[in-house]
Protein backbone atom coordinates (compact mmCIF):
# COMPACT_ATOMS: atom_id res chain seq x y z
CA UNK A 1 0.00 0.00 0.00
CA UNK A 2 2.77 2.42 0.95
CA UNK A 3 4.78 1.48 -2.09
CA UNK A 4 2.35 3.06 -4.52
CA UNK A 5 0.98 6.56 -5.14
CA UNK A 6 -2.42 7.91 -4.17
CA UNK A 7 -5.25 6.68 -6.36
CA UNK A 8 -8.92 5.78 -6.55
CA UNK A 9 -8.67 3.57 -3.46
CA UNK A 10 -5.82 5.21 -1.52
CA UNK A 11 -5.36 8.63 0.09
CA UNK A 12 -2.51 10.04 2.20
CA UNK A 13 -3.15 12.60 4.93
CA UNK A 14 -0.48 14.22 7.09
CA UNK A 15 -2.91 15.04 9.91
CA UNK A 16 -6.54 14.69 10.92
CA UNK A 17 -8.73 17.44 9.47
CA UNK A 18 -12.02 17.84 7.60
CA UNK A 19 -10.34 16.41 4.51
CA UNK A 20 -10.18 13.03 6.24
CA UNK A 21 -13.94 12.96 6.81
CA UNK A 22 -14.65 14.13 3.26
CA UNK A 23 -12.45 11.37 1.87
CA UNK A 24 -14.05 8.71 4.07
CA UNK A 25 -17.46 9.82 2.76
CA UNK A 26 -16.15 9.78 -0.82
CA UNK A 27 -14.79 6.25 -0.46
CA UNK A 28 -18.10 5.07 1.04
CA UNK A 29 -20.02 6.69 -1.83
CA UNK A 30 -17.74 5.28 -4.54
CA UNK A 31 -15.87 2.01 -4.30
CA UNK A 32 -14.31 1.91 -0.85
CA UNK A 33 -10.67 2.61 -0.05
CA UNK A 34 -8.00 3.31 2.55
CA UNK A 35 -6.63 6.45 4.18
CA UNK A 36 -3.18 6.57 5.77
CA UNK A 37 -2.78 9.41 8.27
CA UNK A 38 0.79 10.47 8.96
CA UNK A 39 1.92 10.41 5.34
CA UNK A 40 2.48 13.44 3.09
CA UNK A 41 0.97 13.74 -0.39
CA UNK A 42 4.33 12.70 -1.83
CA UNK A 43 4.37 9.52 0.24
CA UNK A 44 6.92 10.68 2.84
CA UNK A 45 6.49 9.15 6.31
CA UNK A 46 5.77 11.96 8.77
CA UNK A 47 4.11 9.89 11.46
CA UNK A 48 1.24 10.89 13.72
CA UNK A 49 1.09 11.12 17.51
CA UNK A 50 -2.30 9.87 18.64
CA UNK A 51 -3.02 8.50 22.11
CA UNK A 52 -5.48 5.58 22.60
CA UNK A 53 -8.21 7.95 23.92
CA UNK A 54 -7.70 10.21 20.90
CA UNK A 55 -7.98 7.19 18.61
CA UNK A 56 -11.27 6.25 20.28
CA UNK A 57 -12.41 9.85 19.87
CA UNK A 58 -11.65 9.66 16.14
CA UNK A 59 -13.84 6.57 15.86
CA UNK A 60 -16.67 8.32 17.71
CA UNK A 61 -16.41 11.37 15.48
CA UNK A 62 -16.65 9.18 12.37
CA UNK A 63 -19.93 7.81 13.67
CA UNK A 64 -21.25 11.22 14.73
CA UNK A 65 -20.22 13.11 11.58
CA UNK A 66 -20.75 10.41 8.92
CA UNK A 67 -23.01 7.80 10.46
CA UNK A 68 -20.64 4.96 9.53
CA UNK A 69 -18.04 2.91 11.39
CA UNK A 70 -14.91 2.42 9.26
CA UNK A 71 -12.13 0.24 10.61
CA UNK A 72 -9.41 2.36 12.24
CA UNK A 73 -6.05 0.85 13.22
CA UNK A 74 -2.72 2.11 14.46
CA UNK A 75 0.14 0.71 12.36
CA UNK A 76 3.90 1.13 12.38
CA UNK A 77 6.06 1.58 9.30
CA UNK A 78 9.79 2.27 9.39
CA UNK A 79 9.57 3.38 13.00
CA UNK A 80 6.69 5.80 12.39
CA UNK A 81 3.20 5.53 13.88
CA UNK A 82 0.46 5.81 11.25
CA UNK A 83 -3.32 5.57 11.34
CA UNK A 84 -4.97 3.31 8.78
CA UNK A 85 -8.66 3.90 8.03
CA UNK A 86 -10.32 1.21 5.91
CA UNK A 87 -13.64 2.19 4.29
CA UNK A 88 -16.06 -0.16 2.57
CA UNK A 89 -18.39 0.96 -0.21
CA UNK A 90 -21.75 1.73 1.38
CA UNK A 91 -25.28 0.89 0.29
CA UNK A 92 -26.67 4.16 1.66
CA UNK A 93 -25.40 7.64 0.71
CA UNK A 94 -22.93 9.16 3.17
CA UNK A 95 -22.86 12.91 3.72
CA UNK A 96 -20.43 15.20 5.54
CA UNK A 97 -21.87 18.49 6.80
CA UNK A 98 -24.74 18.26 4.32
CA UNK A 99 -22.54 17.70 1.27
CA UNK A 100 -21.92 14.58 -0.79
CA UNK A 101 -18.50 13.56 -2.04
CA UNK A 102 -17.16 10.98 -4.46
CA UNK A 103 -13.78 9.69 -5.49
CA UNK A 104 -12.45 10.64 -8.93
CA UNK A 105 -9.03 9.16 -9.57
CA UNK A 106 -6.77 10.31 -6.74
CA UNK A 107 -9.00 13.23 -5.75
CA UNK A 108 -12.04 13.75 -3.55
CA UNK A 109 -14.69 15.92 -5.17
CA UNK A 110 -18.07 17.26 -4.17
CA UNK A 111 -20.89 15.95 -6.36
CA UNK A 112 -22.68 18.47 -8.56
CA UNK A 113 -26.46 18.43 -8.96
CA UNK A 114 -26.47 16.07 -11.96
CA UNK A 115 -24.08 13.62 -10.29
CA UNK A 116 -26.10 13.75 -7.09
CA UNK A 117 -29.31 12.99 -8.99
CA UNK A 118 -27.77 9.94 -10.66
CA UNK A 119 -26.25 8.86 -7.36
CA UNK A 120 -29.58 8.88 -5.52
CA UNK A 121 -31.45 7.17 -8.33
CA UNK A 122 -28.95 4.32 -8.26
CA UNK A 123 -29.25 4.01 -4.50
CA UNK A 124 -33.05 3.80 -4.70
CA UNK A 125 -33.18 0.63 -6.77
CA UNK A 126 -30.97 -2.45 -6.44
CA UNK A 127 -30.94 -3.15 -10.18
CA UNK A 128 -29.55 0.31 -10.96
CA UNK A 129 -26.76 0.11 -8.40
CA UNK A 130 -23.21 -0.59 -9.59
CA UNK A 131 -21.95 -4.16 -9.20
CA UNK A 132 -18.74 -3.03 -7.52
CA UNK A 133 -16.57 -6.05 -8.34
CA UNK A 134 -17.73 -6.49 -11.93
CA UNK A 135 -16.55 -4.82 -15.15
CA UNK A 136 -17.48 -4.89 -18.82
CA UNK A 137 -15.34 -8.03 -19.12
CA UNK A 138 -18.06 -9.87 -17.18
CA UNK A 139 -20.63 -9.11 -19.89
CA UNK A 140 -21.46 -11.71 -22.56
CA UNK A 141 -21.43 -9.85 -25.92
CA UNK A 142 -23.44 -12.65 -27.56
CA UNK A 143 -26.27 -12.10 -25.08
CA UNK A 144 -26.26 -8.37 -25.84
CA UNK A 145 -26.34 -9.03 -29.61
CA UNK A 146 -29.24 -11.47 -29.16
CA UNK A 147 -31.13 -8.80 -27.21
CA UNK A 148 -30.46 -6.24 -29.95
CA UNK A 149 -31.73 -8.61 -32.66
CA UNK A 150 -34.96 -9.20 -30.75
CA UNK A 151 -35.33 -5.48 -30.08
CA UNK A 152 -34.96 -4.65 -33.78
CA UNK A 153 -37.36 -7.43 -34.79
CA UNK A 154 -40.01 -6.12 -32.39
CA UNK A 155 -39.53 -2.52 -33.50
CA UNK A 156 -38.27 -1.38 -30.10
CA UNK A 157 -34.74 -0.69 -31.36
CA UNK A 158 -33.51 1.01 -34.53
CA UNK A 159 -31.52 -0.96 -37.12
CA UNK A 160 -28.41 1.07 -36.30
CA UNK A 161 -28.24 -0.69 -32.92
CA UNK A 162 -27.00 -3.81 -34.72
CA UNK A 163 -23.78 -1.96 -35.59
CA UNK A 164 -23.13 -0.68 -32.07
CA UNK A 165 -20.77 -2.31 -29.60
CA UNK A 166 -22.06 -4.10 -26.52
CA UNK A 167 -20.62 -1.28 -24.41
CA UNK A 168 -22.56 1.34 -26.39
CA UNK A 169 -25.79 -0.64 -26.17
CA UNK A 170 -25.44 -1.04 -22.40
CA UNK A 171 -24.64 2.65 -22.04
CA UNK A 172 -27.79 3.61 -23.94
CA UNK A 173 -29.77 1.33 -21.64
CA UNK A 174 -28.27 3.13 -18.60
CA UNK A 175 -26.59 -0.09 -17.48
CA UNK A 176 -23.04 1.24 -17.19
CA UNK A 177 -20.99 3.95 -15.52
CA UNK A 178 -17.70 4.19 -17.39
CA UNK A 179 -16.14 0.73 -17.22
CA UNK A 180 -18.44 -0.36 -14.40
CA UNK A 181 -21.75 -2.15 -14.88
CA UNK A 182 -24.98 -2.24 -12.90
CA UNK A 183 -26.54 -5.18 -11.10
CA UNK A 184 -29.17 -5.32 -13.85
CA UNK A 185 -26.46 -5.59 -16.53
CA UNK A 186 -24.93 -8.60 -14.79
CA UNK A 187 -28.29 -10.28 -14.21
CA UNK A 188 -29.40 -9.76 -17.82
CA UNK A 189 -26.17 -10.12 -19.79
CA UNK A 190 -23.52 -11.44 -17.40
CA UNK A 191 -21.35 -14.41 -18.31
CA UNK A 192 -21.76 -15.82 -14.79
CA UNK A 193 -24.31 -13.90 -12.65
CA UNK A 194 -24.03 -16.51 -9.88
CA UNK A 195 -20.45 -15.36 -9.34
CA UNK A 196 -21.82 -12.20 -7.73
CA UNK A 197 -25.37 -13.09 -6.71
CA UNK A 198 -25.90 -16.46 -5.06
CA UNK A 199 -29.57 -16.05 -4.16
CA UNK A 200 -30.87 -13.53 -6.68
CA UNK A 201 -34.26 -14.30 -8.25
CA UNK A 202 -35.46 -12.79 -11.52
CA UNK A 203 -39.21 -12.58 -12.03
CA UNK A 204 -40.68 -11.92 -15.48
CA UNK A 205 -44.24 -10.77 -16.03
CA UNK A 206 -46.31 -10.73 -19.20
CA UNK A 207 -49.41 -8.53 -19.34
CA UNK A 208 -52.32 -8.69 -21.77
CA UNK A 209 -53.08 -5.00 -21.36
CA UNK A 210 -51.03 -2.00 -20.30
CA UNK A 211 -53.60 -1.09 -17.63
CA UNK A 212 -53.78 -4.57 -16.08
CA UNK A 213 -52.00 -4.69 -12.72
CA UNK A 214 -52.26 -7.58 -10.29
CA UNK A 215 -50.92 -7.16 -6.76
CA UNK A 216 -48.21 -9.61 -5.66
CA UNK A 217 -49.07 -10.48 -2.07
Amino acid sequence: MLGGPEGLHLEFKQKINDGVYKTVAAFANTDGGSILIGVTDTGKMAGVDLTPPELDQLTSRMIDKLGIHPRIDRVQYKGKDLIHISVEAGNAPVTFEGRYYKRVGATTREMNSDELGRFFRRRLYWDSQICEKATLKDINPSAVRAFVRMGIASGRLLDIAAKESAKTVLSRLKLTDGEKVTNAAIMLFGKDPQKYYFNAIMRVGRFKREDLIIGDR
